[in-house]
C-alpha cells in the first residue's frame, strides 16, 4: 500500500459518490415522467410538490384493496406524510386527520379536484376500480421530505452503488499504482547505479501504454548501460596504452639526470613530478572496477583496530607538518573484517590523508572506531576541522573525477578518484560509506562494514548519534 494508491482510490471513490449523490438530488428535485420531454414538464420542483406528484402518479395504478395493502406495508417515515381518505373522509390506515389538513378535506369535492394550503397539496384521485379518494400530503418541514422520503428510500441503492464503486476503484487504483510503483522502483535502481534493471518482462503480456513505456524504458537503460561500460573500458584502455610511453619517459628521465650534470636538474624535477602525478592517475583509474557488478572473493581477515593504528602512525609526519594532531578513539577491541589482501588499507588511508590535507592548520583530526547495529558491524569515522563540503556536493564527492569547487580543488592535490575507489571498495564489501558536514565545521566520513558477509547495509538507516564526533 502506498500513498499514491490511497490517493487514486479516494479520488475516484469520492467522484463516484458525488455522481451518485448528484443523481439522487436531481431525481428528487425534478418532476420527471416517461413523457416529460413531450409534455415539457421537466422542471425543478420542491420536495413537497415532488411528493404530491409522485403520490398521484403512484396510486392511480392501484385498486382500493391493493392500495390498502401497499399503505400498510410502507414505512411510517413515508406514510406519516400521506393521507388517503375515502368518500366518508376516513383515512385508509384508520388514523385521525391532523388539524392542519382538515380545511383541505372540506375543500376537495366535485367542484374542486385540487387544493393547496401552504406546503400541502390535496387532489381527488380515481383508482382503477372506480373508487374515488382524496390524496393529501401532510408536510410540516419541506427539508425533512428530501431526507426521510427520498434519501432514505434510495439509501440501499446509494450504499450498494458506493460499495460497487469502491470495489471498482480499488481494483483500478491497485493496478495503476502497482505499475507506477514498478516504474518508480526501477528509476531508483537506475539512479543508484544498477544499470542492469529491466521491467518489460513484467508488462510483456499487456498491450497498452504501460507496456510501451516499459519497452522504451528498458531500451533506454540498455543503451545507457552500454554507453557507461564503453566509457569505463575506454578510460582503462587509454590508461593501459599510456603506461608504455610513460615507462619510456621515466627511463629517458633517469638518463637525462645522469647526463645533465646538474645543469637542468630543476626542470627535470618538474618533469619527474609531472610523470609521478600521471602515473598516480593511471594507477587509480586501473584500480576502479569496470562495471557496478564487479566483485571478488573475500579470502582474508583483518583486524580493523590494528589497521587504523598503523595508518595513524604512518600519517603523523604529514600531520605534524601542518601542526595537526590525529586523535584515536577506539571504543572496541579486536574487530575482524573479511576482506581480500590489503584493499581496505587504501580506503582508510585515502580518507585519513584527505582529512589531514583539508583540515585547518593547528586543528585536530579524529579517527573513531565503534560497533554498531547490535555489534554486527564496525563503523570507522574520520572527521576533520576543515571547511567541509557544500551540502549539495556530499553525495557527489564519491563520483569519479569529481571535486568540489569551493575548497577541495586540484591545487591541494588529488584527482577526484580516491573517494570514488573507496566507495566502490566499501560497496564490494557490502558496506556503506557516508559523508556528513559537522555542526561545528569540518567533514566527517563514516565507513560501515559488516563483520560477516551475511550482513548487508544497503538499506540500513544510520542513527544521527553515530555521527557525533567531538574535537579536542
Amino acid at each position: 500500500m502506498t500513498k499514491l494508491y490511497f490517493k487514486i482510490f479516494l479520488y475516484f471513490w469520492a467522484l463516484c459518490g458525488l455522481i451518485l449523490f448528484s443523481g439522487l438530488v436531481y431525481d428528487s428535485t425534478h418532476n420527471r415522467t416517461p413523457l416529460s420531454i413531450i409534455s415539457a414538464q421537466k422542471k425543478t420542483v420542491s420536495p413537497a410538490m415532488k411528493l404530491s406528484d409522485d403520490l398521484l402518479s403512484t396510486i392511480v395504478g392501484h385498486d382500493l384493496q391493493s392500495l390498502c395493502i401497499a399503505m400498510s406495508q410502507s414505512p411510517d417515515r413515508i406514510t406519516e406524510h400521506i393521507y388517503l381518505l375515502d368518500e366518508n373522509n376516513k383515512d385508509l390506515l384508520q388514523r385521525p386527520i391532523p388539524a392542519s389538513i382538515s380545511p383541505m378535506v372540506e375543500m376537495l369535492g366535485s367542484n374542486m379536484r385540487t387544493a393547496q394550503i401552504g406546503l400541502n397539496v390535496g387532489r381527488l384521485v380515481t383508482l382503477t376500480d372506480g373508487t374515488e379518494l382524496k390524496a393529501i400530503t401532510h408536510i410540516k418541514d419541506k427539508s425533512n421530505i428530501f431526507f426521510k422520503v427520498y434519501f432514505l428510500n434510495a439509501a440501499p441503492w446509494f450504499i450498494s452503488g458506493l460499495l460497487l464503486s469502491a470495489i471498482a476503484c480499488y481494483l483500478f487504483a491497485r493496478k495503476l499504482s502497482s505499475d507506477v510503483s514498478t516504474l518508480k522502483k526501477a528509476t531508483r535502481s537506475i539512479a543508484s547505479g544498477n544499470l542492469s534493471t529491466r521491467i518489460y518482462p513484467k508488462f510483456s503480456r499487456r498491450n497498452n501504454e504501460f507496456s510501451d513505456l516499459a519497452r522504451d524504458f528498458d531500451h533506454m537503460t540498455e543503451r545507457l548501460e552500454i554507453a557507461m561500460l564503453q566509457q569505463k573500458r575506454l578510460i582503462k584502455d587509454v590508461s593501459h596504452e599510456l603506461r608504455s610511453p610513460l615507462a619510456r619517459l621515466q627511463v629517458a628521465l633517469e638518463l637525462a639526470y645522469q647526463r645533465s650534470n646538474g645543469v637542468v636538474d630543476k626542470e627535470l624535477n618538474n618533469i619527474r613530478l609531472a610523470t609521478e602525478s600521471l602515473e598516480e592517475i593511471i594507477t587509480q583509474i586501473l584500480a576502479m572496477p569496470v562495471t557496478e557488478r564487479d566483485t571478488f572473493e573475500m579470502t582474508d581477515t583483518i583486524d580493523v583496530s590494528l589497521l587504523l593504528a598503523d595508518l595513524v602512525d604512518n600519517c603523523k609526519n604529514d600531520a605534524a607538518e601542518k601542526s595537526v594532531e590525529v586523535e584515536e578513539d577506539f571504543c572496541c577491541g579486536e574487530i575482524l573484517i573479511q576482506t581480500r589482501s590489503n584493499i581496505l588499507t587504501s580506503v582508510f588511508e585515502n580518507i585519513l590523508r584527505n582529512a589531514i590535507r583539508y583540515t585547518f592548520k593547528g586543528s585536530n583530526v579524529n579517527v573513531k572506531l565503534q560497533c554498531v547495529h547490535g555489534g554486527k558491524c564496525a563503523m570507522v569515522t574520520i572527521a576533520d576541522q576543515g571547511p567541509g563540503v557544500p551540502e549539495e556536493d556530499l553525495e557527489k564527492i564519491f563520483q569519479p573525477f569529481y571535486r568540489s569547487d569551493s575548497a577541495r580543488s586540484r591545487d591541494k592535490g588529488g584527482y577526484g578518484l580516491g573517494l570514488a575507489i573507496a566507495e566502490r571498495t566499501v560497496r564490494l564489501h557490502r558496506g556503506k560509506i557516508i559523508a556528513k558536514n559537522l555542526p561545528d565545521g569540518g567533514l566527517s566520513i563514516s565507513v560501515i562494514l559488516p563483520m560477516t558477509q551475511l550482513e548487508t547495509l544497503e538499506d540500513e538507516p544510520l542513527e544521527e548519534s553515530n555521527f557525533a564526533i567531538g574535537h579536542a
